[in-house]
């Protein structure tokens, strides 16, 4: 009989301690956006216009077209940033490396990627490590997306690949490889209007965006979402960012400064730094992607 009131006890205080961590996440995600579905598209595939002119689609970065011979001394600040992203995209091969860290209560994540466009191919691979893992990658054709997820990095290569479409990868992550960035940049998303420095024989472009919802984060809020395994919609606090270009409009490194507040089972704050530079020559993709999917 003893024995009985003990486990009769241990299970409600089990019971007890399960409601009260149910209660919490109900309360703590009260009130929260969860993403909601948008019209799927992408820079990449943004119409094109040759004329000088600021070419805007919605709900994607402005773009424009430099005149050949002319340089960012020649146009106005957001000019030569949507100049920038306009060479990216229009670039036929590139490859990019990303190194950072993004700090949340006392814990701190090691970020790391790798991204590499070669005319009609792309890929993509995204890793964070520390005291939670978590890595995928994705090759894409003309045609759909080859997609693995997992724990952390040395687990990918024995991870089932998943063959999805480009609408599914761009509703888990809002952007693809041969985008130019995941922000939203253009006139309606700066919070501030972006500055160009001359250093040596580069620019460097300084940009703030505005944090809401419908604005820089409107596509990169879904990386957050799904890298953090939930679909309430990150709140951001502030975005900014560093464009590093040569005289060509070529992007060289981008460096971002970020803060957002992510919800699963409790609300954390995180402030992310990450830098990816970006190299043209000798592009290729890494062994293992090419021995998989190419050769």
């Amino acid at each position: 009989m003893k024995k009985s009131k003990i486990f009769l006890i241990i299970t409600l205080i089990i019971t007890a301690i399960g409601i009260g961590i149910l209660m919490f996440f109900i309360i703590s995600t009260a009130g929260k956006k969860k993403i909601e579905p948008a019209v799927i598209t992408t820079t990449s595939m943004a119409p094109i216009d040759d004329s000088e002119k600021l070419i805007k689609t919605p709900n994607q970065s402005d773009l424009f077209k430099p005149k050949a011979g002319k340089n960012p001394t020649d146009y106005k600040p957001n000019e030569v940033v949507a100049a920038s992203l306009y060479t990216l995209i229009n670039t036929s091969n590139f490859m990019s490396t990303t190194t950072g860290e993004s700090k949340s209560l006392f814990v701190t994540q090691k970020i790391e990627g790798t991204r590499v466009k070669m005319e009609k191919l792309a890929y993509n691979m995204s890793a964070s490590s520390g005291l939670v893992n978590t890595a995928f990658d994705a090759f894409f054709n003309d045609t759909n997306c080859q997609y693995r997820k997992t724990d952390k990095i040395d687990n990918l290569a024995k991870t089932e690949v998943e063959v999805i479409g480009y609408d599914k990868y761009l509703e888990k992550y809002g952007h693809l490889p041969m985008d130019a960035t995941g922000y939203l940049i253009n006139e309606e998303t700066y919070k501030v209007s972006p500055t160009i420095k001359k250093i040596g024989d580069d620019y460097v472009i300084s940009i703030e965006l505005d944090p809401a919802s419908d604005k820089g984060p409107y596509w990169y809020k879904r990386e957050i979402a799904t890298n953090a395994g939930t679909e309430i919609e990150p709140v951001f606090h502030y975005m900014k960012l560093k464009l590093t270009i040569d005289s060509k409009f070529r992007i060289l490194k981008i460096e971002a400064d970020e803060e957002y507040e992510v919800n699963k089972i409790i609300t954390a704050t995180a402030n992310t730094k990450y830098t990816e530079v970006f190299s043209y020559e000798n592009v290729d993709f890494p062994a293992d992607v090419k021995e998989k999917y190419i050769n």
